[in-house]
């Protein structure tokens, strides 16, 4: 039933059925391998419903995001419980929803509409307190090895100063809606198999070709920028993330893109807010999407995400700058 899960037309016309003919209680998000070598994109779920009683107005349902059951593969064997967790996992699993509890990054309880989407990962609230400086750290350093392997040593400049120390205080942040922050846009897409003039490391006149690859900042090669209609150009001073490559990273330069490419703009956007709201989007991409749920423009769109505010409640873009200078690059 996983178009049921979905806003697709057909999707809709089942879940409309099913709520005027049943209540649904659940719906339980499994793990991605549930079925071994099962094709990929398939996003498997459990669908619990009261028999032959309308579903209420306004009742909420239990979502679950019951992906990590403890078991995984080996190379010589299937899929199975190597750790013996299974049983823990099962009894909590069970308690949670017997009693509805609302657990973050684990269950939540929503009105739905056959409109929506019946997934925990478009509900669950992730915690922020996986947010820290390592984290933040670490995605900076990898921007600029980068950098580096381009040539552009400047890139390190700003990040070896000596800057005033900042804290974290993820509880004071507020939700705001990617789609009403960013311009969000999908790149022209150029297939790789009609590329013919490339090059895997960077040259003079050669332009980067971002894609879904979770490498390389989202660089898979470079291409002479006279094999590519001006057209195609993508303009830099840009946040990037593939529908099916689930990082974002900033893009400063001009590039071209690969098929299904999202890009994300706003007036306030450089490189150092861009590196603090990719630490954040990499939080809420990881365990909300995923190969049978794409991160498609709507989705995009439609992603809350925290971030700090300023005296009248608005992103405090200055905060995101200052805060990834104050971190220590030693």
């Amino acid at each position: 039933m996983r178009c049921a899960l979905y806003d697709s037309g057909e999707g809709v016309e089942l879940k409309e059925k099913l709520l005027n003919n049943h209540t649904l209680e659940a719906v339980l998000s499994m793990p991605d391998e549930l079925f071994y070598n099962s094709n990929v994109g398939t996003n498997t779920c459990i669908m619990v419903t009261k028999a032959k009683e309308k579903h209420p107005k306004n009742y909420k349902t239990y979502f679950g995001y019951w992906k990590d059951d403890g078991f995984y593969k080996k190379r010589t064997s299937g899929r199975a419980d190597y750790d013996h967790t299974w049983n823990q996992i099962k009894n909590y699993w069970l308690e949670n929803y017997r009693n509805r509890d609302e657990v973050v990054e684990h269950s939540v309880k929503k009105s739905i509409k056959p409109t929506d989407e019946w997934c925990v990962e478009q509900y669950m609230t992730t915690d922020y307190k996986e947010l820290n400086e390592e984290l933040m750290r670490t995605l900076v350093l990898n921007y600029l090895s980068f950098c580096v392997s381009r040539g552009k040593f400047i890139a390190i400049k700003d990040f070896i100063n000596e800057n005033k120390k900042l804290k974290l205080d993820t509880e004071t942040w507020k939700d705001f809606e990617v789609g009403k922050l960013f311009d969000v846009t999908l790149g022209k897409a150029i297939h790789k198999n009609t590329i013919k003039d490339f090059s895997k490391t960077n040259k003079k006149e050669f332009i980067p070709y971002v894609t879904r690859t979770t490498k390389n900042n989202g660089v898979e090669l470079y291409v002479h920028n006279s094999k590519i209609d001006t057209d195609k150009y993508m303009k830099g001073n840009a946040i990037t993330i593939g529908a099916e490559g689930f990082k974002a990273f900033y893009q400063e330069e001009t590039f071209i893109t690969g098929n299904k490419v999202n890009i994300l703009r706003n007036d306030k956007l450089n490189l150092k807010i861009a590196l603090f709201l990719n630490s954040v989007l990499n939080l809420e991409i990881e365990k909300k999407f995923g190969y049978g749920r794409g991160l498609v423009q709507k989705r995009i769109e439609k992603l809350s995400i925290k971030l700090p505010v300023d005296s009248d409640g608005k992103p405090d873009w200055k905060f995101m700058e200052d805060f990834i200078l104050s971190l220590d690059y030693e």
